[in-house]
């Protein structure tokens, strides 16, 4: 049977959709002290605490506000 949900990852996993990727995984690191890493041709993923959070650029969909309650 397949997994819906894959391994190390929660049932709800947001994804921010912003114009500066790599500068947004800088902050999001600097912020929270964890880990990941900015990705060019795909979502760039970074883990805060036990859960992972996606990033991506604006070239295929407009950004939009979003806020992460910790």
């Amino acid at each position: 049977m397949t997994k819906s949900i894959p391994e190390g990852w929660r049932s709800v996993t947001p994804r921010i959709v912003v114009p500066d990727v790599e500068k947004l995984i800088d902050f999001l690191k600097y912020t929270f002290g964890e880990t990941g890493e900015f990705r060019e041709a795909m979502p760039s993923e970074i883990r805060i605490g036990d859960s992972v959070v996606r990033v991506s650029g604006t070239e295929l969909r407009d950004s939009m506000p979003v806020f992460l309650y910790v």
